[in-house]
């Protein structure tokens, strides 16, 4: 646990709100983005793209990682809400980041898959 680390406060109807399922706010996490072999299931690369106390609780049975990550053929896309989003070559070179700062989830943490349509 990371000493005083706390989920972003949400309010409704004026009130304080904590999710009772909100979860994991309180220590250092280490986001990852995995290649695999769609045929042997072998990580192919592995790269940290985030590390530290997330800004949100998420709920107890999800994972900071809950949306699916994407590629429009040239690059893949992984979302992590507050945490960023994150573009890799398939060699597992980091083309970009962005931080959008807070994205509030009132304690369940984000679930939004990206979709790509590739246009050229």
């Amino acid at each position: 646990m990371v000493p005083g680390a706390k989920a972003i406060p949400h309010i409704i109807d004026g009130q304080d709100f904590q999710h009772p399922d909100g979860v994991g706010a309180d220590r250092k996490h280490t986001l990852k983005v995995l290649a695999l072999d769609a045929v042997t299931g072998r990580i192919l690369w592995e790269r940290t793209a985030w590390e530290g106390t997330p800004v949100d609780t998420r709920h107890r049975r999800g994972s900071f990682a809950s949306p699916t990550a994407v590629t429009d053929g040239r690059l893949v896309y992984a979302y992590f809400g507050s945490e960023g989003l994150y573009a890799y070559d398939f060699a597992g070179t980091l083309a970009w980041k962005f931080l959008p700062g807070v994205v509030a989830t009132m304690g369940v943490g984000v679930g939004t898959s990206l979709s790509s349509t590739r246009t050229s």
